[in-house]
């Protein structure tokens, strides 16, 4: 080996190992700033389906049982302006518990759900509680962003009528228990 060709060796070693540290510490300091903004918010937490959540203090929370439980949390603005019949305005997100009776695959289950391959406008994996689940943009109305994870024959769905920056910090709290 010659000696330029040693020289760009190494140049090029310490630009790959820079590069891998920096992208890991910018990792670990978006971890931190998101642990850092929902260190003071509230935990909601669920026995009987062995998950919690955080959610910001001053959101609302309610939990629904029917056939298909669920648990909805309401900002501040949302819940006033729903109290005074105005729709749409402020943050709304519902986590919803679904049965998979059939033993759908997830890919299935969300075809179902969302009315058909052509009503998922678009789909990404991710991972909620070290589950594989996926985000999807679903046609309605307007395009919801709902997230499915599944755990034992069932279907966790996330609705989301809020800024993604919430949802985001609300799942990367996510665990089950």
């Amino acid at each position: 080996m010659t000696k330029t060709l040693k020289i760009l060796f190494v140049i090029l070693a310490i630009t790959i190992f820079g590069g891998e540290t920096f992208f890991y510490y910018q990792i670990k300091k978006q971890s931190q700033e998101s642990d850092i903004k929902t260190l003071r918010w509230k935990t909601y937490q669920n026995e009987r389906y062995g998950f919690i959540i955080k959610y910001p203090k001053s959101w609302k929370i309610e939990e629904i049982q029917e056939e298909i439980f669920s648990v909805g949390f309401t900002s501040p603005e949302m819940s006033e302006k729903i109290e005074k019949g105005v729709p749409d305005a402020g943050a709304e997100i519902t986590l919803s518990i679904e049965k998979n009776s059939n033993n759908l695959t997830l890919d299935q289950f969300i075809e179902n759900y969302a009315g058909g391959r052509e009503m998922v406008l678009s789909k990404s994996s991710i991972t909620i509680g070290d589950i594989p689940g996926f985000k999807c943009i679903l046609n309605g109305m307007v395009p919801l962003t709902d997230y499915f994870w599944a755990r034992d024959s069932q279907v966790f769905i996330l609705d989301a009528f809020s800024e993604e920056d919430i949802q985001s910090e609300m799942l990367s709290t996510f665990k089950f228990i």
